[in-house]
């Protein structure tokens, strides 16, 4: 049987979907996100709901 193992790597600005605020037990607000995510050649495409740190989000800025 072969298995193939393969690894997601984000790093820099990417686009999402902010669905809602949490509000941790020590007063730290947590986003909860949805993030779409293209291989290379944008042919697959997953979306990732995930949880982040306030200071990790930012608004668009207006064109």
């Amino acid at each position: 049987m072969r298995v193939k193992t393969s690894a997601l790597y984000m790093s820099g600005y990417l686009d999402a979907a902010q669905q809602f605020w949490v509000k941790m037990h020590d007063g730290q607000w947590l986003a909860g996100v949805t993030v779409r995510v293209t291989d290379a050649g944008g042919t697959n495409l997953v979306e990732i709901d995930m949880l982040v740190t306030a200071d990790a989000i930012t608004e668009v800025p207006a064109t």
